[in-house]
């Protein structure tokens, strides 16, 4: 009984020895986004984009307005019949469904553009978090979120690769 109990010992021990070795760090993503030159170089591009989308948008949006003028001035006419009205009733309904078409369209080419965009920036910062870790030893990094949800509650700060992150990526902040 003695040999089970010593060999459940020592298989526990060699189990838990590679776990209390392995080292997992973390960081803030957002931050070191915010941080690097190229996201604020993209982020002016999608300005620049999204307004030129808007454009599109308010011109379609301008033309639904005046068809709707149109609409309001007829049905004060006195003696408008909703016979009279129903065809331009229809056409503001195809109208009010072609902004709403183009609205979605424009948010979806401007999610587009930010993935193709941001996705340079994203295998550049993969591939610094792997070679960072495999420098240092570390088999997880985590992603400590300010504004989204974070999977870590507590942690030392030795383990916030943040600042070693940035710094590989050419970035120098001060404290």
């Amino acid at each position: 009984m003695n040999t089970k109990k010593l060999w459940g010992w020592v298989l526990m021990m060699l189990i838990s020895l590679p776990l209390s070795a392995q080292k997992i760090g973390y960081t803030n993503l957002e931050l070191v986004l915010a941080y690097l030159p190229e996201t604020q170089g993209v982020q002016q591009q999608l300005q620049t984009y999204s307004q030129q989308l808007s454009k599109r948008l308010e011109t379609r949006k301008a033309y639904f307005d005046t068809k709707y003028q149109e609409y309001a001035e007829a049905a004060q006419q006195p003696g408008a019949s909703q016979e009279a009205l129903a065809p331009l009733q229809q056409e503001l309904q195809k109208l009010q469904a072609e902004v709403q078409r183009e609205t979605a369209k424009a948010e979806q080419q401007l999610a587009q553009k930010q993935g193709e965009l941001m996705q340079p920036i994203l295998d550049k910062l993969e591939a610094e978090m792997k070679a960072l870790a495999a420098e240092e030893g570390y088999l997880y990094i985590l992603n400590s979120s300010a504004s989204g949800t974070s999977v870590i509650l507590h942690a030392a700060e030795a383990d916030d690769l943040s600042k070693k992150l940035l710094a590989r990526l050419g970035v120098n902040i001060d404290e």
